[in-house]
């Protein structure tokens, strides 16, 4: 399964809009100026193709494939920032474990959990 198809899933977005309204409006009026502007972005060579598959009010992804990561924070992200993890692919019993919370989630494909940064 592709990331991108996944993305585009109308779950995905929905669980976005309701978690953080302000930040989903202002990712799609982001999305809709760069598309109908593409002269606002410096390095534009690929912008045609990335726009009709980002379909994500938010500006990055990390891809993170078959390892376990360290325990960390998202120390960049401003107090009213969510963090969407989604879990796509074929495995099974995955965890998520968040001991700062005292935390450990059931984790397998098609998993997604929201945090506040």
């Amino acid at each position: 399964m592709e990331l991108a198809a996944e993305l585009r899933k109308p779950m995905l977005r929905a669980a976005v809009a309701l978690m953080n309204p302000k930040v989903f409006s202002a990712g799609l009026q982001c999305i809709e100026k760069v598309t109908r502007n593409p002269d606002l972005v410096a390095k534009s060579d690929y912008l045609s193709e990335v726009m009709t598959a980002w379909t994500s009010p938010y500006t990055g992804f990390s891809l993170i494939n078959n390892r376990d990561t360290p325990f960390h924070g998202d120390n960049g992200a401003g107090y009213s920032m969510m963090d969407t993890l989604l879990t796509v692919g074929k495995y099974q019993k995955g965890w998520l474990y968040l001991p700062g919370l005292g935390y450990r989630l059931f984790y397998n494909s098609g998993t997604m959990v929201m945090l506040a940064g």
